[in-house]
């Protein structure tokens, strides 16, 4: 942080001061965290056949452009991955994983990645998690 003389100081100081207050007061409650990550791990998208995989990564990959500011870094048949967003910024990335439950079975996972100190919230990552689970289970014939 730059150093400030004076007045200057006063203001940025008490800007952060109001900025915490709001971000504290509109903090997501443990017990509201507690139920959408509940919410989230029973709501895990699946798929079991080919076609039904491939259309659900297809959809994946249309969810994260468009709920990201960040380009798509990677893309592959079991990762997608945006850039990481800068140190402090409060937008969230997201890596998507693939995973094989054998048999031809597979399960989708999101990782919201936050770089800011304060956290992200808009959307918390756990609503994303929750929204990128609803999307993806519109394509699912197995849930």
């Amino acid at each position: 942080m730059k150093c400030l003389k004076g007045e200057t100081i006063m203001k940025s100081c008490g800007l952060t001061l109001l900025s915490l207050i709001f971000l504290f007061g509109c903090a997501m409650d443990q017990a509201t965290l507690k139920k959408a990550e509940e919410q989230y791990r029973a709501s895990i998208p699946k798929c079991s056949s080919e076609n039904e995989c491939r259309e659900m990564w297809t959809a994946a990959q249309t969810w994260v452009s468009k709920n990201t500011h960040f380009k798509i870094y990677s893309i592959t048949d079991s990762l997608i991955r945006t850039y990481d967003p800068p140190t402090g910024c409060g937008s969230l990335g997201y890596k998507i994983t693939k995973e094989s439950l054998g048999s031809g079975k597979n399960r989708f996972i999101i990782e919201s990645i936050c770089r800011s100190f304060f956290g992200c919230s808009n959307p918390y990552p756990v609503d994303a998690a929750l929204d990128f689970n609803n999307y993806l289970s519109r394509y699912s014939k197995t849930q």
